[in-house]
Formats: structure tokens, C-alpha cells, sequence
């Protein structure tokens, strides 16, 4: 209660300084959000939260903000922590399980969050902030220890998505270190060069297109159906259900918590799908050309670490709904630096 009374008068802050927003021509875009995030936000109920945020971010350091990131993601953890030991919220002991190929139960801890697969995912993207930080100077020390880490969390959440990621990621940039791989090597460097400039229009397409013509006759779908927990079936229902529209519509979703309620389940966890059903196909195509002049910039700047952590956070969308969540994704607030602005470092 207390937390949303302080979130009031934040709102009631960021309002007025929108008055006092100064304009030119870089500032043309946000003016042209603008209306469209309000739109939005009657249709869909987008977070206001996010929209000052991507608004004002333009004025502090990048760094700045994956570094508020990690300090609230550490302070998080130390909080749930705290109510978990002494039985303080009702939901950090509910218990989930997950039936493997060979029919075994396996228990997934949800280690104090609502969710099992909460924690996993959120070190993902520590794992990428904290590479983009580090750059060039992440030891292998570090390395190491966030392996380390993402084992642990893979034993006790079962969260195999993000635990093939995180390998993958540290894999991938050990390979880069020890060939010295950036955007001007030949091959390589070509391949990451599209890939960070088009992944985003590569990625959505793809999870959108195997959703809206999922067809649980075909078998290769229905496995990979199946080993996706139902992705692609809640998101075909989605689909079928509600349709496109131009500025977002409300959509009501149920989650595991509120399933016995309602007798069913009904999620879209693809983060290209859902903002395209949340939030219209307006704010989704300024979203696509956010991400494609981002790549540019960042293959202008030859920064391989941020590159690669703009593509792995935007594979990882593709089976979760990341997109706009800014308690997971620090690096939407990307798109709100132009190539003139000082306080992007890294583009």
C-alpha cells in the first residue's frame, strides 16, 4: 500500500516533467510515443512505470541503469530470502514439479520466488549486464563463477532453457576472447553482424509464425509443442482468440497461481507474441525498428559484448515474455538513445 502511494506521486512527477521535456529534433520520437504508450496503456494496460522510465533514461548513463539493475535485482534476492526464512509471503513455498522424458517426477524449488523459473531467468539477463559491463575485462575467473552459479540454479529449478543459454553465452564468448572474433573477422564477424542487426525481425518472426499456424496434427509441432510446456498452443488460442488490433487490447491471462480459480490455464509466454497482442501492431513495428537501427549502432561501434547479449536476450524472448518487463530487461531502455547522445557509451 505504502509502495503504491509512493508510486502516485512518481507518476504525478514524471507528468509534469514532460511539460518541462525540452524539444528538438532528436526529441521527435518520444513525442510521437507519446501518444501511442498512452493508447496503449487504456487499451492494454502497459505500465506506466516503463514509459517514464524509457522516456527520462536518455539523460543518465546506460551503465548507469545495468548497474541500478543488478543493485535491485541483489536487493531482491536478499528480501525473498529474508520472508522465505521466516515464512513471511504466502506464495514462496508453493511447490512445482515437472515429469521428465524418461517419467520421472522432478521437484523444481521456486527458491523463495512465486515461480521456479523466475530466479534462472533473471540471471540471464545479470549474466548479460554484467558482460556488457565488464567488456573486455571479464575474467575467466567470472566466467567461471557465473557457470558456477547457473549450475546451481539449474539443480535446484530444473530451468533448462536459460541454463543452455548461460553455457552457451559463456562459451561463446570464451571463442570470441581466444580468436579475437569482433565485426570486421571475415566470417564470423559477418554471420554476428546480420544476426545483431536483424534478429529481432528473424526471432519474431519465427516464434509468431509457428504459433499463428500451430497445428497440433503435425507431429514435428506437437513435439516441439510438448517440449516447450504448451507454448505454442496457448499462443495459437491467443491468436485465434482475439486476433491483431492496431493499438493493443486487453487481454485476460491466467497463471498458475490462479488456475484452480478458473479451471484452466492460459498464458503466451512468447515476448514477441504477446506485445503484439498486448500492445498493437503499432507499438510492435516501433519496437522492430528500434532494435534494427540499435544493431546498426552497434556494429558501427564494433561492441561484440553488447551485440551478443542484445542476440541472446532476444533468443530468449522468443519463449518468454521479456520484452517490455523491465524487472528482466534492462536493455529495452536501449532504444531510447539516439546516436548523438553522449550517455550511451556502448552505441
Amino acid at each position: 500500500m505504502i509502495l503504491s502511494k509512493i508510486k502516485i506521486v512518481l507518476y504525478g512527477i514524471g507528468f509534469l516533467l514532460i511539460f518541462f521535456y525540452k524539444f528538438n529534433k532528436y526529441s521527435l520520437l518520444d513525442y510521437l510515443l507519446i501518444p501511442i504508450f498512452i493508447f496503449s496503456y487504456y487499451y492494454s494496460g502497459i505500465g506506466l512505470t516503463l514509459f517514464f522510465l524509457f522516456i527520462f533514461s536518455k539523460y543518465v548513463k546506460f551503465d548507469l541503469i545495468l548497474k541500478c539493475f543488478l543493485i535491485s535485482i541483489f536487493c531482491g534476492a536478499l528480501f525473498v530470502y529474508i520472508t522465505y526464512l521466516f515464512d513471511m509471503y504466502e506464495y514462496s513455498d508453493v511447490n512445482f514439479y515437472r515429469e521428465n522424458s524418461d517419467g520421472e517426477t522432478v521437484f523444481r524449488h521456486p527458491l523463495g520466488y512465486v515461480f521456479s523459473t523466475y530466479l534462472p531467468n533473471v540471471f540471464l539477463y545479470v549474466s548479460l549486464s554484467w558482460i556488457v559491463l565488464r567488456n573486455h575485462k571479464l575474467s575467466v575467473f567470472e566466467s567461471i563463477f557465473l557457470l558456477f552459479l547457473n549450475y546451481v540454479l539449474y539443480d535446484f529449478t530444473d530451468t533448462r532453457t536459460v541454463f543452455y543459454l548461460v553455457n552457451l553465452l559463456i562459451f561463446s564468448l570464451i571463442f570470441i576472447r581466444i580468436f579475437n572474433i569482433d565485426y570486421k573477422t571475415r566470417v564470423l564477424g559477418r554471420i554476428l553482424k546480420f544476426l545483431t542487426i536483424y534478429s529481432f525481425l528473424l526471432f519474431s518472426l519465427l516464434s509468431i509464425l509457428i504459433q499463428v499456424f500451430y497445428d497440433p496434427g503435425s507431429s514435428w509441432m506437437f513435439a516441439l509443442n510438448k517440449a516447450l510446456s504448451g507454448r505454442l498452443a496457448y499462443g495459437y488460442y491467443a491468436y485465434d482468440t482475439y486476433g491483431l488490433s492496431i493499438l493493443g487490447q486487453h487481454i485476460e491471462y491466467v497463471d498458475l497461481l490462479d488456475v484452480n480459480q478458473y479451471n484452466k490455464l492460459f498464458v503466451v509466454d512468447s515476448g514477441y507474441l504477446k506485445v503484439l497482442l498486448d500492445q498493437g501492431i503499432v507499438l510492435f513495428i516501433f519496437i522492430f525498428l528500434g532494435f534494427f537501427r540499435l544493431g546498426k549502432r552497434i556494429v558501427l561501434k564494433n561492441n561484440i559484448y553488447l551485440g551478443l547479449a542484445i542476440i541472446f536476450s532476444l533468443i530468449n524472448i522468443m519463449i518468454n515474455p521479456h520484452l517490455l518487463l523491465i524487472t528482466f530487461n534492462p536493455f529495452i531502455f536501449l532504444l531510447a538513445y539516439d546516436n548523438k547522445n553522449k550517455n550511451s557509451v556502448y552505441i
